[in-house]
């Protein structure tokens, strides 16, 4: 058993956050798809993000993922775009992730891709091809990383895509961060309740700086939680956000602690010790946070309900 103490319980200070994987990620995409050279600043230093940069720029024909999923399903629907000619693999944790629905759609939309081992899973044998505008639908329920990689090479095809979502939908938050970065760089997305429609069009240039990352920051809140005092920033933060988590910030309020926006960052506030008698949440939008505050939780010992947790067996950790 490690334990782990302050001396003091008192935390102060200005605090920098790691950058936004899930933003990061999307932006590498947007920025092949579209051929563009603009600037990413405060680009993710995750793993993930550093494969899936290297995956971006390499013409071997072996390609390897690591563990990361949504380093696998968004380099796929990049290189059937690309027309490439390739194996796709990764870890063995990420051969057991499934892949199907994201497969599935591809075919319907011109690819030819073929499962090297266990059907719906990778390795994927990815062969040369075209692919074409389309109506198609997709299984929600498994993982929104599938809608993702679609919307983004949607406006690259002769007429974009229309998306019909079958099922419940979940970590719709993802989605929405989707859309809204292709807003941000020209592309009219319009996300329904259960459709969506890419038109066909041009991504712009634009120079961008990645915010840090929400899901980092629930820990900090867990931290702030802990804390006997406490009146700390974290860097560049905001509750102005693209990332769902970023929820965290009303949520950790039922624990005694405030978020408020300055111009330096999030500024986090330890009013109260307040510890409610019972938690009950629904995470299906926001399944990143779901650690913090089961932990958060069960270190507290108060009865806690997560429910909307059935990704969580098809992630990295």
């Amino acid at each position: 058993m490690i334990k782990i103490s302050h001396p003091t319980g008192i935390l102060k200070g200005r605090f920098k956050l790691p950058s936004s994987k899930s933003i990061s990620n999307r932006l590498l995409i947007i920025q092949a798809v579209s051929d563009l050279d603009f600037k990413i600043n405060n680009l993710s230093t995750a793993e993930d993000t550093e494969i899936l940069f290297r995956l971006i720029q390499s013409t071997d024909s072996e390609l390897h993922c690591g563990d990361g999923g949504t380093t696998m399903r968004f380099i796929l629907a990049l290189l059937c775009l690309r027309g490439s000619d390739c194996l796709l693999t990764g870890n063995q944790r990420l051969l057991e992730r499934p892949v199907k629905p994201l497969v599935d759609a591809l075919n319907s939309l011109g690819a030819t891709i073929d499962y090297v081992n266990q059907p719906g899973f990778p390795p994927l044998r990815i062969h040369p091809s075209s692919l074409h505008s389309g109506i198609i639908s997709i299984d929600s329920s498994l993982s929104s990383q599938f809608i993702s990689a679609l919307m983004m090479i949607a406006p690259m095809l002769n007429d974009g895509l229309v998306i019909h979502l079958k099922g419940k939908i979940v970590s719709q938050s993802y989605i929405k961060m989707t859309a809204g970065l292709m807003k941000q760089y020209g592309i009219n997305v319009i996300a329904e309740a259960d459709r969506i429609i890419v038109p066909a069009g041009n991504y712009v240039s634009k120079n961008i700086t990645v915010e840090p990352d929400w899901s980092a920051a629930s820990y900090w809140l867990q931290a702030a939680v802990f804390s006997t005092e406490c009146d700390f920033v974290l860097e560049g933060l905001s509750t102005k956000s693209l990332q769902g988590d970023a929820i965290a910030a009303e949520i950790i309020k039922d624990f005694g602690v405030s978020c408020e926006n300055t111009q330096k960052g999030l500024r986090i506030i330890k009013l109260q010790h307040k510890v409610p008698e019972a938690f009950f949440y629904n995470f299906t939008n926001t399944p990143d946070l779901i650690p913090a505050f089961a932990i958060l939780c069960a270190a507290l010992g108060i009865e806690s309900h997560l429910t909307g947790t059935e990704t969580l067996k098809g992630k990295e950790s």
